[in-house]
């Protein structure tokens, strides 16, 4: 084969132009990319075996499914501790009941249903070997709402207490076996006597102070006259106690029962 004709197959003797464009056109170098950011998830997807790529769908359900749990559990939460604490508040502060008293919810305010006027003799009884320095944390809050009564009733009757050998007009326990945290009642008698009970409580279980300032509020309510309970959350004659001083109807009631106007 003659040089002439082998030359004619090198690529400089024949005048090609490139189907992709002009001849400046050219490829990208390698370097060109540096620039650009690889995609992670496509980087991740690339990196996984074949079993990790076929249950790769299935960690994106678990995924979605564990945020639909969790979001059931706000759910639940909010509609067992939230809403119920929310509703309480606005039963308690905004619906306000129209009527200023509960009179027609408790006894009529009769001699055998109230003390008469004047000083209302009581003792206080604690277990045996209670500690004295136990003694002040169940005293402080009755000897409050003691006092709460008696400036709602502009002190026409006081609490005092029983002096050796008098007969008492109320008594009051302090005591471990109850069942609930605190009671009222009436003991037999000739003349208006009654009694109530607070519950004592362990080292481990004990409750804020306040918290026995409502009981001993609401179970002295009943001993003076309110034998009943009112129906608005706001009141302290509630069947759940939940005041440390008497609301205002509260106070119109028991002075009514005590033949006084309202406040």
């Amino acid at each position: 084969m003659s040089k002439d004709t082998n030359d004619k197959w090198k690529l400089e003797n024949w005048d090609l132009e490139s189907v992709d464009g002009s001849e400046n056109q050219h490829a990208a170098e390698p370097d060109a990319f540096e620039e650009y950011d690889e995609d992670p998830l496509l980087d991740a997807i690339e990196n996984l075996d074949d079993d990790e790529l076929d249950n790769a769908p299935r960690y994106e359900w678990a995924g979605i499914l564990g945020r639909f749990v969790a979001l059931l559990a706000l759910i639940a939460f909010l509609g067992v501790f939230l809403v119920p604490s929310v509703v309480s508040f606005v039963q308690a502060t905004l619906i306000v009941p129209s009527s200023p008293d509960y009179i027609d919810l408790v006894t009529p305010g009769t001699l055998g249903a109230r003390f008469a006027r004047g000083d209302i003799k009581y003792t206080i009884v604690f277990p045996d070997n209670f500690p004295d320095s136990q003694k002040n944390f169940y005293l402080e809050p009755v000897y409050n709402a003691m006092a709460e009564w008696e400036n709602a009733l502009d002190s026409i009757v006081d609490f005092v207490p029983a002096g050796p050998g008098e007969i008492d007009d109320l008594l009051i326990t302090f005591v471990f076996d109850l069942d609930t945290a605190g009671v009222a009642s009436m003991r037999p008698a000739e003349v208006y006597r009654t009694q109530l009970a607070i519950k004592l409580y362990t080292d481990s279980a004990m409750p804020e102070k306040a918290y026995i300032g409502t009981v001993a509020l609401h179970e002295l309510g009943h001993t003076l006259g309110l034998w009943g309970h009112s129906d608005y959350s706001g009141d302290a004659m509630y069947p759940i106690a939940g005041r440390i001083f008497p609301s205002k109807r509260d106070i119109n009631t028991i002075r009514k029962i005590y033949g006084l106007g309202p406040r």
